[in-house]
């Protein structure tokens, strides 16, 4: 799957600069706590999210998570500038 997002405004914003963000995701889709990260640790992706990441990394793996949810065989994904502001692909 590739998408564009424009995270517009948030691109300066990281996750634990947003009050409640990482709860409030986890509250609506739980299975995020088992998700892994590329290092494979399990919850490692809330735990990059309360230390502070991107939001067009959150997108990506939530993203990936709603695939596994699904029921595709997934667990790759990559986010990258398209070369214009807050714009990722």
């Amino acid at each position: 799957m590739q998408t564009v997002l424009d995270i517009g405004e948030y691109e300066n914003l990281p996750t634990n600069s947003l009050p409640g963000f990482t709860t409030r995701l986890v509250g609506l889709i739980p299975s995020l706590h088992t998700h892994r990260r590329s290092e494979g640790v399990k919850g490692g992706f809330i735990s990059r999210m309360t230390e502070g990441t991107w939001l067009g990394h959150v997108v990506e793996h939530v993203a990936l998570e709603i695939q596994c949810l699904a029921g595709m065989d997934c667990g790759f994904g990559r986010t990258r500038s398209t070369g214009s502001y807050a714009e990722y692909l």
